[in-house]
């Protein structure tokens, strides 16, 4: 009989045992927070003036906002647009596409495959030559003046300070939709010329 009530016993004490265990290895797990915006993007402007040439470059930054690296076919389909406070109808729109990537070193082209890392920033840049939509010159219509600084050196350079309104996003992969970056407002001198004496004309 003893040994009938400690089989019983024994028997008991495994099955609470296995009982416990089983339910440890069900016990949820804590919920994920996936962040609400994957991706994040800002922009930039440069403003360099050559002896042939005036540009501005501007540059769309996308940074992987996730704390995991990113993989999938990239779509890369990105807009800027440039507008000049002078005359709100003086425009450039620019389509941004992987030509625009600067730092592909992840992006493989004959795959399609692009691959972020958490907090990696992809750069999109566009080189700009101040015309417009129409292929005019927008310096055509600044107010010009005769560089301050120019003259005490005794060059004759006429400048102008101009602002820009410039908006951007870009579609990286096809899940994630469109990323947009806060409109920035830039404001450069703008040179009709440099010389030896006067490389960086200014406006004040």
């Amino acid at each position: 009989m003893k040994d009938i009530v400690s089989k019983l016993i024994f028997s008991f004490c495994i099955l609470v045992i296995l009982a416990l265990t089983l339910n440890g290895c069900y016990e949820s797990l804590p919920l994920r927070e996936d962040p609400k915006e994957i991706l994040s993007a800002s922009l930039t402007a440069n403003y360099a003036a050559h002896v042939s040439l005036t540009t501005m470059t501007i540059t769309l930054n996308v940074e992987n906002k996730f704390d995991e690296t990113l993989q999938d076919h990239a779509f890369l389909d990105g807009v800027l647009t440039i507008q000049w406070l002078g005359d709100p109808q003086s425009r450039k729109t620019i389509k941004l596409s992987k030509l625009n990537l600067q730092n592909n070193g992840q992006y493989n082209p004959s795959t399609g495959i692009l691959t972020i890392d958490p907090h990696e920033v992809l750069q999109f840049v566009y080189v700009w030559d101040f015309t417009d939509d129409n292929g005019d010159s927008i310096p055509q219509e600044f107010k010009t003046y005769l560089s301050p600084h120019c003259l005490e050196v005794g060059e004759q350079i006429f400048v102008a300070r101009e602002s820009f309104l410039i908006e951007g996003s870009m579609n990286v992969f096809s899940h994630t939709g469109f990323t947009r970056a806060a409109s920035i407002t830039y404001s450069c001198c703008y040179a009709f010329g440099i010389s030896r004496s006067c490389s960086r004309p200014s406006c004040d």
